[in-house]
């Protein structure tokens, strides 16, 4: 089956096992489902104040693992009442 990145087979999840953050992370079972990501992009939360945080898109090629194309984690900055 065609794959995320056909003229790198495997690029996004040779790149976040070679990096020092992620290289723990990735699980035997995740590997699979990483050979049909296409790219990772960011985006702010609040286009006219990147401190309240931002998004990660992960880009999918059709797969069988599920049927998104796009899968988001967002992560917010914007420190919350303290009470």
């Amino acid at each position: 089956p065609a794959t995320g990145t056909p003229a790198l087979m495997g690029f996004w999840l040779k790149a976040m096992q070679n990096h020092p953050a992620f290289e723990e992370l990735i699980q035997e079972w995740d590997e699979p489902v990483l050979e049909f990501l296409q790219d990772i992009t960011s985006a702010p939360l609040d286009e006219t104040d990147c401190n309240k945080g931002f998004e990660l898109i992960f880009k999918f090629a059709p797969n069988p693992y599920f049927a998104n194309t796009e899968l988001k984690k967002v992560y917010s900055t914007e420190r919350g009442s303290i009470y």
